[in-house]
Formats: C-alpha cells, structure tokens, sequence
C-alpha cells in the first residue's frame, strides 16, 4: 500500500504541470516517501510508549536535515 501512496502522490505535481526533475518535485517526493516508508511505520501505541527528547524532522530544499 506504501508503494501505491506513493505512486499517487508522485502523480500530483505532474498533473498541475511540475517538471518531475525540478527541485520542487523531487523535495515532495523525497518527504511523502519518507513520511509513508520510514516514519509512519514507527508509530507507538500510546504517548507513554514515546522515548524522551524526541526531535521532529526537518526538511529543506535539499532533503532531509540531519
């Protein structure tokens, strides 16, 4: 289901006409892949099962920021 996402969602910017080489392209996809492989596949049961000092991810132009 998580390929299929993200199959969807690459259709998107092309539909309105992104180039999918441009730089806007290529961050959505970056994130929405991420976003659906990665992170969502991580969630907890409860907030009490969450680790302390838990950073959020931030994102720029370039990818994922370290």
């Amino acid at each position: 289901m998580d390929e299929r996402a993200i199959a969807c969602f690459g259709e998107a910017p092309i539909d309105i006409g992104t180039d999918d080489s441009s730089s806007l392209y290529v961050a959505l996809s970056d994130y929405f892949t991420r976003a659906t492989t990665i992170a969502l596949a991580r969630h907890h049961r409860s907030a009490d099962d969450l680790p302390e000092g838990l950073a959020i991810p931030k994102w720029s132009w370039s990818g994922l920021q370290q």
